[in-house]
């Protein structure tokens, strides 16, 4: 017979794998076409609601991390920082002024803009505590055609980080409630996964934009990681990239290590692997590819993963280090 505690436990395990597991409900109103779509578009700040504490700063937080990914979509995009600076100097210096933002103030502060994404966090907790450590962040994303009007595309997303309840381990517990208890770094490692699963669902008008431009062809990325949970001195990644032959290609592993050079074995087969180093710092991102053309245009890709980069020092190890110690990545 099923003790009662545990069949207690058993729910609320199941409770928080499925709240952690969530996909992207995307609503398209308006799919890009050829001739039709906004080419320049500005990431506005993202506001959040009036009970939310603003010194985690998960609203500027989730922005970043989003601005980050949106920019290798196939828009033109005016940078956060050049945004702020005319949002301050025009005035709006409060989040409620931003949030009521009208389409008439947005067109006359940024006249060049055809687009804005805007984002509302209608939720963001961080609690550790207990046999469990949990964060989410809830909000809303839209972007409106500042020619029309028109909304083109909105989603109301969720995102759960539970890890700890679900590693039944004391030491898990523990570490993950560690993990979890800078709650500025787990409300960071949250958006990344927020804005990734978003952003494999917004239209990317980046097809026409090659055509027109003759801008290379990437058909696709795939990589090669050891299936282990964290990375150690001398594993290896290995990345590959298939689209136009005849151009230059390399690939970066988030921010920590960019433009590794990858060779094209046969046409249009591009391949490169970077191995980890004794004293590599891994600061978490995506793995980017990125296709150059000779005349200098170029296409980037990024590689979509389940699995979270976080950051820490690879040390040097030593002769009583074990083999199964493993770095995180």
């Amino acid at each position: 017979m099923t003790h009662p505690t545990c069949l207690k436990l058993s729910l609320l395990f199941s409770f928080f794998l499925l709240s952690a597991c969530s996909t992207v409900d995307m609503k398209v109103l308006k799919e890009p076409q050829p001739d039709d779509y906004p080419h320049k578009v500005a990431v506005l700040p993202f506001t959040c609601e009036k009970d939310i504490s603003k010194k985690n700063r998960p609203n500027a937080i989730l922005r970043e991390v989003f601005y980050s990914r949106f920019a290798y979509l196939g828009y033109n995009d005016i940078p956060i920082e050049e945004i702020d600076r005319r949002l301050f100097k025009a005035g709006y210096q409060s989040w409620s002024d931003i949030k009521d933002l009208a389409i008439l103030e947005i067109r006359e502060t940024f006249p060049e803009a055809e687009a804005v994404v805007r984002g509302h966090v209608l939720e963001a907790s961080n609690f550790t505590g207990g046999i469990y450590a949990e964060t989410r962040i809830r909000a809303k994303l839209e972007m409106i055609d500042l020619r029309t009007g028109e909304t083109l595309w909105e989603t109301e997303h969720h995102e759960g980080d539970y890890t700890s309840i679900l590693n039944p381990t004391v030491v898990g517990i523990v570490g993950g409630q560690i993990h979890n208890s800078n709650k500025e770094k787990a409300f960071n490692r949250l958006a990344h996964l927020f804005a990734t699963k978003v952003m494999a669902k917004i239209p990317d008008p980046g097809k026409f934009r090659q055509k027109r431009v003759n801008v290379p062809q990437i058909d696709s990325i795939s990589a090669e990681i050891p299936k282990i949970p964290h990375l150690q001195p001398y594993d290896i990644v290995k990345v590959q990239l298939k689209g136009e032959p005849g151009h230059s290609a390399s690939f970066d592993l988030g921010n920590w290590k960019t433009g590794i050079d990858m060779v094209e074995d046969s046409p249009g087969h591009y391949t490169g692997a970077y191995q980890i180093k004794p004293g590599d710092t891994v600061d978490g991102g995506n793995i980017v590819a990125t296709l150059v053309g000779s005349n200098g245009l170029s296409s980037k890709k990024v590689f979509q993963t389940s699995w979270e980069l976080k950051p820490v020092v690879v040390s040097h190890p030593t002769e009583h280090e074990s083999h199964n110690n493993r770095y995180q990545f």
